[in-house]
């Protein structure tokens, strides 16, 4: 980190503290709490930080955690719902999807009804085909459950998101069912989001761990990542917040080269941690 003695206060609104920072001084501040603005004499930066989002103790807040969804004006929301109704009467064949449901998509779409619908459309075509109401019964789910694979913990994290954690050394590409494991994965998030609804949480994401731990080449599933980040962009839009690769070891490196193109500008919300940091997201007690 940079050395308070020699970073040289400019100013101190109310939530915010400008530095310069001395040329000789390494940044290594997280990219959305450090901004660079300009050079100055024998200070190469200035520095912009967040009060509100890095605090004291290192520990990253609300704002180091990943999407959240513009909120609109609820007389808005209404509005673009009931005009996304009567597009959906006009355009389409009637189909099951709830107002929460089209809410968040109207949300993604920033209230624009005709690009919600098409959206909407993908999403609901892609429920029919064999996505739907998939219950823990299910057989696919059934066996993945028992395989610890991947799993929903118990606890939310330090701000209320639900916690889907994946053991990825459990997954071996020459034994795993693909679709079996697709079944899983959205039948996981399906409970997250339930079990927020349910719960009255003002929280609206789902924070995902993959466990890289113990990985090796085995353990390279590109086809399924592949659908997870379809499932990010096209099923699920923002309701994954943040995923957080916990160790990720060298033989790593070429899966993610060939999955980070797909996520685009969302790829900065992928984090690389040690598994000691946990604890700022999931508090001290989780025992992973």
């Amino acid at each position: 980190m940079v050395s308070v003695t020699r970073c040289a206060l400019f100013k101190q609104p109310t939530n915010e503290k400008i530095y310069y920072v001395h040329r000789n001084d390494r940044i290594s501040f997280a990219p959305k709490l450090y901004k660079p603005l300009k050079s100055s004499k024998n200070y190469l930066h200035k520095c912009r930080i967040d009060t509100n989002v890095y605090s004291a103790g290192g520990s990253p807040q609300i704002g180091e955690m990943g999407l959240t969804l513009t909120k609109f004006p609820a007389q808005e929301l209404k509005k673009g719902l009931q005009q996304l109704k009567e597009t959906m009467e006009v355009v389409s064949v009637p189909r099951t999807c709830t107002d929460e449901e089209m809410e968040w998509f109207l949300r993604d779409r920033k209230l624009d009804v005709y690009k919600t619908h098409a959206k909407l459309n993908k999403y609901l075509d892609w429920r029919e085909s064999g996505f739907d109401s998939i219950s823990k019964n299910d057989p696919d789910v059934a066996k993945e459950l028992l395989s610890d694979k991947a799993i929903l913990l118990n606890n939310v994290d330090v701000i209320g998101r639900p916690v889907v954690l994946i053991n990825a050394s459990l997954q071996d590409i020459y034994q795993r069912d693909l679709e079996a494991s697709k079944r899983h994965c959205v039948y996981l998030l399906d409970k997250a989001l339930g079990d927020l609804q349910t719960s009255g949480s003002d929280c609206e994401t789902v924070l995902c761990i993959f466990d890289l731990r113990g990985f090796g080449p085995r353990n390279a599933d590109l086809p399924f990542l592949q659908f997870f980040t379809k499932v990010m962009f096209q099923y699920f839009p923002k309701r994954i917040s943040q995923v957080l690769l916990v160790e990720p070891p060298f033989v790593f490196a070429p899966l993610w080269q060939a999955v980070k193109p797909l996520l685009g500008k969302y790829s900065s919300l992928v984090k690389n941690i040690q598994a000691r940091e946990l604890d700022n997201y999931l508090g001290p007690d989780h025992g992973l």
